[in-house]
């Protein structure tokens, strides 16, 4: 299975941030690598567990580089509860995340129904496996740098050395 596979979910074409976030990202990965393959495609209306793990289970032989761009806090801890149940919550893929109204990550395992599933340790176990890709530029003040530091050190990331990241330099 050589080279890079991605797999991309995301929001209906009526939501026209999630498409322009993806198609950003397509052209510029055609602009910058010519050796990655996207070998799987789906943009996806139904955010419900079954759906979620169909397409798991379509990927799983064929991807273990997958993007997803989706709006909605429940779409994403839903994908992230048939991620961790399908197995695949482990270092053999990467999950790369692109958010695209600068929420950051929140604390989007924690299930906030009036009546919990119970799978939060569950969706913290997918989380920890997830990069977070902010389409939008970041606020560059201190208190900002201050309030992503003091986020690193909690779950899902845990960062025991954050004092030592420099927030300020960027990649383009």
């Amino acid at each position: 299975m050589g080279g890079h596979f991605l797999f991309k979910v995301a929001r209906h074409q009526t939501l026209p941030d999630a498409n322009v976030a993806v198609l950003e990202f397509d052209q510029k990965l055609a602009e910058t690598n010519k050796n990655v393959r996207i070998t799987y495609r789906r943009h996806l209306t139904n955010f419900e567990k079954d759906t979620f793990k169909s397409v798991l289970r379509s990927i799983r032989e064929v991807s273990r580089i997958i993007v997803v761009c989706m709006e909605a806090f429940e779409a994403q801890r839903q994908i992230m509860v048939s991620i961790a149940e399908e197995g695949m919550a482990t270092t053999e893929y990467m999950w790369l995340l692109i958010e695209i109204r600068r929420r950051g990550f929140g604390e989007v395992w924690k299930d906030t129904n009036a009546i919990p599933d119970g799978k939060d340790e569950l969706v913290l176990r997918a989380a920890r496996q997830f990069f977070v890709i902010d389409r939008r530029p970041l606020n560059s003040t201190a208190q900002f740098v201050d309030d992503v530091k003091e986020k690193m050190l909690q779950p899902p990331y845990n960062c025991t050395d954050c004092d030592e990241i420099d927030l300020v330099s960027t990649v383009s």
